[in-house]
């Protein structure tokens, strides 16, 4: 790599940062401006808040959201798997040696989105399954998603839709994709075991018909889940 070349340049004064050792300390943090990583990522400081991580809880069978206390965020934009924007968050609860430099000290003109991004990450704020919203599918809605879900990946997979307003009326609708009155709508059942003491889970078939059918004889709903904050986390109608 030639000595005089942006990239040569780059890397030179990025690994001298490295050998000096003059790591960011938290009051040097500036709320918007925009630091280097010991990775060579570049983040904005978004902020000191409380971190909530998970715990399973296994006396419920569910996760119990734990405040870890204030943590320093940085944030870089993505995007996710769906190829929707997203979110990159470094969150520490020290700075240790994992800042090395302020790369501008001016706010991003991206913060206030960035921030709005946050506002609907579970780190920031917990889950709340009390907001939960169930939400009725048009039949046009419903139809076209089982359909194309199917077209997508034939008869390997299903469409997992609610059909009464809790987490246990989930139901699996699927079907060939070649007889439009061949799709069927199951949904597991705990059932006593044959052999044994305890419970088995079984899939049992509810109705077999065409999707309008399903769809007039089940109300078909996603399920959309929010943070205490009141923001949306997860989308039940996303593919």
């Amino acid at each position: 790599m030639p000595v005089d070349s942006p990239d040569y340049k780059e890397i030179s004064s990025f690994n001298k940062i490295l050998h000096e050792k003059n790591y960011i300390k938290s009051k040097e943090l500036i709320v918007g401006a925009t630091y280097k990583t010991k990775e060579n990522q570049e983040l904005v400081y978004m902020g000191r808040f409380d971190y909530w991580g998970s715990k399973w809880n296994r006396d419920n069978g569910s996760y119990e959201y734990l405040n870890k206390g204030k943590y320093y965020y940085f944030a870089q934009e993505t995007t996710n798997y769906r190829k929707k924007p997203d979110l990159n968050i470094v969150d520490l609860k020290s700075l240790g040696d994992k800042i090395i430099e302020c790369v501008t000290a001016e706010c991003s003109e991206r913060y206030a989105d960035i921030f709005e991004m946050l506002e609907h990450k579970s780190c920031y704020s917990p889950y709340d399954e009390s907001k939960d919203e169930y939400v009725y599918y048009d039949k046009y809605r419903f139809c076209e998603k089982v359909k194309a879900k199917i077209d997508k990946y034939y008869w390997h997979y299903s469409t997992s839709v609610y059909i009464e307003n809790n987490e246990n009326g989930i139901a699996e609708v699927s079907g060939d994709g070649k007889d439009i009155a061949r799709y069927q709508i199951t949904q597991n059942k705990k059932v006593p075991r044959v052999w044994g003491s305890g419970y088995e889970t079984k899939k049992e078939t509810l109705y077999s018909g065409s999707l309008e059918e399903i769809w007039e004889r089940y109300k078909p709903r996603f399920r959309n889940k929010y943070l205490a904050n009141g923001k949306l986390y997860q989308n039940g109608d996303e593919n």
